[in-house]
């Protein structure tokens, strides 16, 4: 098929000239693409639209030509449940979304033509409106399974220990937690809880970095690379 470029056929009639021939006749499979809309042997062509010819030489005889309209837009999704889409995990279209369903709320990934489903990230994740907890009953770093996301949903670093225990804030090249990122924290053992600051970082809080009492519960915000606020029920 040779591609001859845009035509105007806002003239109404076939193209006589331009073709692929000797001195631009118009041979086989020569074909224009429409840039401005006519009526061409009594069928519209819009913009975007195809003219091919069917023969040598086609002239205006209709039956010599095949116009291919143009295709209009379509909205492409599928939808699954994760342990199918994990199973398939197939290549989406670009554009393509992806629905998993089965879970509340449901997630959408949008494909980009390679990538597999699985190698796809979320179009957003919204954060679970209910609590989880990450139980400790030593002391504890804190990990990026411990932040407040959309990942992990809402989870809630509780202490458990009958003696004193400590929970380190690491820098972040040990644990690369996001700026902006919240960490919950309750002490529900007898054992009093301390904030420890690892190398290089800094932990803003007031009156001090402790747990006041069993039960209390606070709250990291980490404001910078290497620096958190510190937030709650506190003590010196």
């Amino acid at each position: 098929m040779a591609n001859r470029g845009n035509y105007n056929a806002s003239g109404n009639l076939f193209p006589a000239t331009g073709g692929s021939g000797s001195g631009g006749a118009i041979l086989a499979n020569d074909q224009w693409f429409v840039s401005v809309a006519g009526t061409l042997g009594g069928n519209y062509c819009p913009v975007g639209a195809s003219v091919r010819a069917l023969n040598n030489s086609p002239g205006q005889t209709p039956g010599s030509w095949s116009i291919s309209q143009p295709q209009k837009a379509r909205v492409l999704f599928r939808a699954d449940t994760p342990s199918n889409w994990a199973s398939y995990d197939p290549i989406l279209g670009r554009g393509e979304m992806a629905i998993t369903l089965g879970i509340n709320p449901p997630k959408i990934k949008i494909g980009d033509g390679a990538a597999a489903w699985s190698d796809l990230t979320y179009l957003f994740q919204p954060i679970p409106d209910t609590y989880t907890f990450n139980a400790y009953s030593t002391d504890h770093t804190l990990t990026v399974g411990d932040v407040c996301n959309a990942a992990n949903g809402l989870p809630i670093v509780t202490m458990n220990k009958a003696t004193a225990n400590s929970v380190t804030v690491p820098n972040n090249s040990t644990a690369a937690i996001a700026v902006g990122s919240a960490v919950k924290i309750i002490q529900i053992g007898a054992g009093q809880t301390v904030l420890v600051a690892d190398t290089g970082v800094t932990l803003n809080a007031t009156p001090g970095l402790k747990c006041r009492d069993q039960y209390s519960f606070i709250e990291l915000v980490k404001c910078a690379t290497n620096a958190w606020y510190v937030k709650g029920d506190l003590s010196a």
